[in-house]
């Protein structure tokens, strides 16, 4: 509310009109603690109902004096959880009376759907095997730090077309000054120059179309290229893994190097099928005999050239990494409308048509 004006402004800072307000009723403090106490035991209580065999691998490893060997049966111990060994509540126990609320625009979430994309997170970690539980003590021996994990929950797609997405990322902080760990990403004209380009090509025997392909979960193809440890999430957390913490095998959201390495693989991969990088920005691709012109934003590409060889590229993407693609033009099996970087591309009449960002206009709202 704005102030009338009919009245003295004091001054507060530092008086003693204020110091009284600095100290917190006893009542008040005690309600603190007490619901903090309650949450607690809600998630030990949930961690205790979990049918895990952590408890194995700390007891096999407090008779060990070398860890080495014991990591085969550490892996073949996370295996068994793909084959069933699953908490069948862990979404009930740990979040109940939590509501969910999107990072990015700070709206609120369906709690369902946010906790079932919170549990395919936790699945596919098991199914591409991103980390290893070992002992805290392995860290410690290695003198490396053990890094606490938060989730990030988005809605990438717009209110009449929700698209439920969440990342356990790591909290890795910048400590130092490391140049090395720079990762690029295209400037948007690269979008804007591969629009261009397929509507320069569309007078030709062989017109140009447009791919887009997102690749899920694109950093857990890229290998770790040091070693990281983080905390267990707690929807992964089994009895026994108290004195456990996660070895990472693959790159992790949140960790520093995480951008660099996926850079390193697609980049890899894109010129053993022919690709060139580009001079001006390494995002950008060129394939000279397959007349394919690639842009890539951190997890999505996207294409322009000629129907046969968009398809050829997307099978040997396919062949490499789980993918969503569509395809925008006018033939059958192609889509008429593709959302790229949470831009809308329309094929119409006299071209293709570019929309804004849908979600800009949701957060004004």
């Amino acid at each position: 509310m704005q102030c009338r004006g009919d009245h003295e402004h004091a001054q507060c800072l530092g008086g003693a009109r204020t110091r009284q307000c600095q100290e917190y009723p006893d009542e008040f403090c005690e309600f603190v603690l007490k619901t903090a106490m309650n949450e607690r035991r809600k998630i030990i209580e949930g961690v205790k109902q979990v049918k895990g065999i952590g408890a194995i691998f700390n007891k096999a490893m407090a008779n060990s004096q070398d860890v080495t060997p014991m990591l085969g049966k550490l892996v073949e111990a996370e295996e068994s959880l793909l084959r069933g060994e699953i908490r069948d509540n862990w979404n009930h126990t740990l979040y109940e009376g939590y509501e969910f609320e999107d990072d990015i625009s700070g709206k609120i979430l369906d709690k369902n759907e946010a906790i079932k994309a919170r549990e395919l997170e936790i699945e596919f970690f098991r199914k591409m095997g991103v980390y290893t539980k070992v002992p805290r003590s392995y860290a410690k021996k290695l003198g490396a730090r053990v890094w606490s994990t938060m989730w990030l929950d988005v809605n990438k797609g717009d209110s009449k077309n929700p698209n439920y997405r969440a990342r356990l990322v790591g909290k890795e902080f910048k400590t130092d000054n490391r140049l090395d760990l720079f990762a690029a990403t295209p400037p948007l004209e690269s979008l804007r120059m591969i629009t261009s380009i397929c509507a320069s090509n569309q007078y030709r025997q062989k017109p140009f179309r447009i791919l887009s392909i997102d690749v899920k979960r694109a950093y857990f193809y890229a290998p770790s290229r040091r070693p990281l440890f983080v905390e267990i999430p707690l929807e992964d957390y089994c009895e026994g893994d108290e004195d456990m913490v996660a070895m990472l095998n693959l790159s992790l959201y949140g960790t520093r190097d995480a951008a660099q390495n996926w850079s390193y693989e697609y980049t890899q991969f894109l010129k053993s099928i022919g690709f060139t990088v580009g001079l001006a920005s390494v995002c950008n691709f060129h394939h000279s005999d397959r007349e394919l012109y690639l842009t890539c934003h951190g997890d999505d590409f996207t294409v322009t050239g000629p129907t046969a060889s968009l398809r050829w590229l997307e099978k040997k993407m396919a062949e490499k990494y789980e993918i969503k693609a569509e395809m925008l033009g006018p033939e059958k099996g192609m889509k008429r409308e593709v959302r790229i970087l949470n831009r809308i591309f329309t094929w119409v009449e006299d071209g293709v048509r570019y929309e804004a960002d849908q979600r800009h206009a949701d957060t004004t709202i």
